[in-house]
């Protein structure tokens, strides 16, 4: 009884999200929004995000400098079926090329809060080799493997924001062909 008793409490003590948890679909101006997903399209004027209740929050992502482009596949070529990103956020995606960095910065974050940031890639694009794409949150780089027809996650935990409830994101393409693409990501407060 006792092992359970302190098996439950080290259970309970795992950080895990107790705050809103917003996820957000890169999209294009001719998708329609998901149930409970967010549509962030890059070249346009952007509002707070809602969180998964359909709250509004004080959070949005700007771009400091602009993306090259944003890309609709409008299909998935096999079902990728993962728990945290449904197919159906994976069709399009922010399409960055040739070695550039695109620089973009998480506003209205709580400085007091920390957060896990999920950035989910799904390069769908005819088994084209990419190489390796680079994300770098708050300063910390993370590389993910950037081939064709999978699903890439990059997990940054237990990030704080500054004073002024900003971080900055970067992504960029790394390896051979130098490309990155950005489908989704989810935001959860800690």
């Amino acid at each position: 009884m006792i092992r359970k008793m302190m098996f439950a409490a080290l259970k309970n003590n795992i950080t895990a999200p107790t705050g809103r948890i917003i996820k957000v679909s890169v999209e294009d101006d001719s998708h329609s929004t998901i149930a409970a997903w967010n549509k962030w399209v890059p070249l346009a004027t952007h509002g707070v995000f809602k969180d998964t209740t359909g709250a509004a929050t004080t959070i949005k992502l700007i771009e400091v400098n602009s993306v090259s482009a944003i890309v609709s596949y409008g299909y998935i070529s096999h079902p990728v079926n993962d728990p945290d990103f449904p197919d159906a956020v994976l069709d399009a995606n922010l399409y960055i090329e040739l070695s550039t960095t695109k620089n973009m910065q998480f506003q209205g974050l709580n400085p007091s809060k920390q957060y896990t940031f999920i950035f989910a890639t799904y390069p769908n694009t005819y088994d084209i080799s990419y190489g390796q794409q680079s994300h770098i949150l708050g300063g910390v780089q993370k590389i993910v493997a950037n081939d064709t027809d999978a699903i890439y996650k990059c997990y940054f935990e237990s990030v704080s924001p500054d004073a002024s409830g900003n971080i900055t994101y970067s992504i960029a393409g790394l390896g051979n062909s130098n490309y990155a693409f950005l489908s989704a990501f989810i935001i959860k407060e800690l």
